[in-house]
């Protein structure tokens, strides 16, 4: 196995962040890129771990909105007007050691405007207006049966899978 080099540096369990105060914006351009993304940061807080039982309902809660997120997200990729090819959200994506942050993705189709605007405006209308109930039973009927793979392949799954649940 690995061994760590004598007399190395002792690793901080998590990288302090200085926060912005204020919403900042970056434009990356790069030439030989033939891809136009789009994310947004929604926040970003120290990641306390899942150890308790509430922790794991609070993950399955983000899990689910996400879901619902990007299932609305989808309808709009079905059009051929939509501005995006692709888009998700994930309440609950990691950033740094020790952090965790929400991000809204997009892959641009020609205009990053149209895009930014049809994504917020998606969040905007799932918080102002929720889901329906159809929507929640797929949601839950997706997560259940993802589940119930799991534990009909679990003899078959690495152990590589089980530990990262862990640590």
């Amino acid at each position: 196995g690995l061994i760590n080099p004598v007399n190395a540096p002792v690793r901080p369990a998590s990288i302090p962040i200085n926060w912005h105060k204020e919403n900042e914006a970056t434009v990356i351009t790069d030439p030989e890129n033939t891809n136009n993304l789009l994310t947004i940061f929604l926040g970003m807080e120290k990641d306390a771990g899942e150890s308790t039982w509430n922790d794991f309902e609070d993950d399955l809660f983000q899990q689910v909105v996400s879901r619902l997120f990007d299932a609305r997200l989808q309808e709009q990729m079905l059009s051929a007007k939509s501005p995006v090819s692709y888009a998700n959200i994930n309440l609950k994506g990691s950033f740094l050691r020790g952090y965790k942050t929400a991000t809204l993705f997009g892959l641009v189709k020609d205009d990053p405007a149209a895009s930014l605007k049809m994504l917020i405006a998606e969040i905007l209308k799932g918080q102002q207006f929720g889901f329906n109930i159809d929507e929640l039973d797929r949601v839950k009927k997706d997560i259940l049966r993802e589940y119930e793979k799991d534990l009909s392949e679990k003899d078959k799954r690495e152990s590589e899978r089980y530990v990262s649940e862990y640590v």
